[in-house]
């Protein structure tokens, strides 16, 4: 009796391993591979927080969290999931996420403090928290230091100084009144500038303003 002729084996491509909840979640969390990418946050932030340069600091630091896509961890405009699902029982994977993300930037933020600033922060639990903390310490004298910054562009002169050195620190001055939010007018530091050199206009034939 002729034999049935056996249906020919469908070429069928090898099932890939299911991703877990936890993976897929975390590769769709927002940049979360550009965190493992910096080897080392100093090449980033490149100053450690100390008494004096909260104003550099935070600018940098500003810049790493809107480039990564992190700002929301410090601004609450990420704010964090519950820890569990509606039924109040099953653990909420995307919370996992967040707080994993959430202790790697506490870890970036604690790593670029000097050893005086991480100590009144070093109990914080969250990114934010930390944040905060700072804001609150050094926001007041960040002021002062505004006002510092302005009074030296209004009083600094030439005196024996070259003009090329003043009119670099000026410009320095000007730099972190920008850092610092409070950017100067151009039209504004050049009449500043002007008034500072006094008699030295004298040998670049500029008439006082």
């Amino acid at each position: 009796m002729p034999s049935s002729a056996e249906p020919s084996p469908t070429n069928t491509p090898p099932s890939s391993p299911p991703s877990s909840p936890m993976a897929s979640s975390l590769c769709a969390t927002p940049l979360a591979s550009s965190m493992v990418s910096l080897p080392n946050i100093s090449y980033v932030v490149s100053i450690k927080l100390d008494r004096t340069n909260y104003i550099i600091w935070k600018a940098q630091f500003l810049a790493l969290l809107k480039s990564t896509g992190l700002i929301g961890y410090v601004d609450q405009t990420n704010p964090c999931p519950s820890q569990f699902t509606s039924d109040g029982v099953t653990p909420n994977p995307a919370y996992a996420d967040w707080h994993k993300l959430d202790q790697q930037l506490l870890s970036w933020i604690n790593s670029t403090l000097t050893p005086g600033v991480l100590s009144r922060v070093s109990r914080c639990p969250t990114a934010r928290d930390a944040w905060i903390s700072l804001e609150k310490r050094f926001n007041s004298q960040s002021r002062s230091r505004i006002l510092q910054l302005k009074h030296q562009l209004q009083t600094t002169k030439c005196g024996t100084s070259s003009i090329t050195d003043f009119v670099d620190q000026m410009t320095a001055v000007a730099d972190s009144l920008a850092l610092a939010g409070k950017p100067v007018d151009d039209d504004d530091l050049i009449d500043l500038i002007l008034n500072g050199l006094g008699p030295a206009l004298v040998w670049l034939n500029i008439p006082l303003p």
